[in-house]
């Protein structure tokens, strides 16, 4: 069930206050605005809290990128319409490749999940970014506990004589568990995660409708659309 616009207002303001957004800089910028484009404006800011709350409960935050990088632009209004665009940044790493963990990707021999994504090859090119992008999320991840053995089983003098040979052998094993990683990936597929879609059904389905409906005193026609771009797109 759609928020009220008190509960959209307290969240909204406190999600403001944590991206450093001065609370009485919001209230200025949106001093002018009348009921109806201030809940607009408020909705837009509770669909980018519910698409970080689906990716921390899906446990798909890694360095952040898709849940951080959101972005709102002002109510855009003509005589017969009110819009407003919500999304990551065009051209943007996240704009490219948000779709695919949202909807997920058909896998090459397994033929699921259902997306209209899909895998052409079972195998992956180990100089692409699939398998670039594994490598730097195994190291992230593998990091920690390398920092703390490095803390209590070596000392300084042996860190400092670890030899070019034994980094090289290192890269060369994420870059081999890496292709591996790929490899799976593209055959079983990436499954869906609706992180973004199920955002939009909660922040702007039928109850929003109504609310909006009640705030203008007649029936309204609610368009969700894509804008197009490079590879697929999210706003």
């Amino acid at each position: 069930m759609a928020k009220s616009r008190q509960q959209l207002q307290a969240e909204s303001l406190s999600y403001l206050e944590k991206l450093g957004v001065d609370r009485a800089e919001f209230e200025t910028a949106t001093a002018g605005l009348d009921a109806l484009e201030y809940y607009l404006t408020l909705s837009a800011a509770n669909f980018i809290l519910k698409v970080r709350e689906n990716l921390e409960a899906q446990g798909k935050v890694d360095t952040g990128g898709l849940s951080e990088n959101l972005q709102q632009t002002a109510v855009s209004k003509t005589k017969t319409s009110l819009s407003i665009s919500i999304g990551y940044e065009k051209g943007s790493k996240q704009a490219k490749y948000y779709d695919f963990v949202n909807k997920g990707v058909k896998g090459y021999k397994s033929g699921s999940p259902n997306s209209k994504y899909s895998f052409k090859a079972d195998r992956p090119n180990p100089n692409k970014d699939m398998v670039f992008n594994i490598a730097k999320w195994l190291r992230r991840n593998a990091s920690l506990g390398r920092r703390e053995d490095s803390r209590t089983l070596i000392t300084a003098t042996q860190r400092k004589r670890k030899t070019l040979s034994t980094m090289v052998d290192e890269n060369k094993r994420f870059k081999s568990f890496a292709f591996a990683v790929a490899k799976s990936i593209k055959q079983k597929g990436l499954e869906k995660s609706g992180y973004f879609d199920d955002a939009i059904k909660y922040s702007f389905g039928a109850d929003f409708s109504k609310t909006i409906s009640k705030l203008i005193g007649r029936d309204i026609q609610l368009t969700v659309k894509s804008i197009a771009q490079d590879v697929n797109n999210n706003r």
